[in-house]
């Protein structure tokens, strides 16, 4: 979509895009939240190791069997620039996640994130680049924690 992407459907995608990816986390449904947005296949590369060529079907798999499942509440507005020349949709800025495993327990996160999109002509997402500290001590902490009870 890169020479048909302008300002004003870039912020469209992207307003329509976020607001699918927030609402699949509290019901760990983001193949109903999500499920005309992606094409039938999306370049991925994620900072938790997920990358290549996905069908929609692995993306959801993946991010409910992780994030999706892991995470109850996903509070980001991020700041949103628009690349019409690269045909891109970039989304960046602090994050609060409530990595709580849909328990009762809350474990708020704070970091930031930065979504890279690309989208098709038919505006489907056809490349997702996921950029996050995977490392950040404060969500592995909490992760862990969540594991345990998970298991208990």
């Amino acid at each position: 979509m890169s020479s048909n992407l302008s300002h004003d459907n870039g912020k469209s995608l992207a307003e329509a895009f976020h607001a699918a990816f927030k609402a699949g986390f509290p019901n760990n449904d983001h193949a109903g939240s999500m499920k005309d947005l992606l094409s039938l296949s999306v370049e991925s590369d994620w900072s938790d190791g997920f990358k290549g060529t996905k069908t929609p079907a692995e993306i959801f798999d993946h991010l409910g069997k992780s994030w999706g499942m892991m995470v109850s509440s996903f509070l980001w507005d991020p700041s949103v620039l628009i690349d019409t020349t690269n045909g891109k949709v970039v989304m960046m800025g602090q994050l609060v996640i409530n990595i709580d495993g849909k328990l009762d327990k809350a474990h708020c996160v704070m970091h930031p994130m930065c979504f890279v999109l690309g989208f098709d002509e038919d505006g489907k997402c056809s490349s997702w680049t996921a950029y996050w500290d995977n490392a950040n001590p404060d969500m592995l902490d909490a992760l862990g924690k969540v594991s345990e009870a998970l298991k208990a």
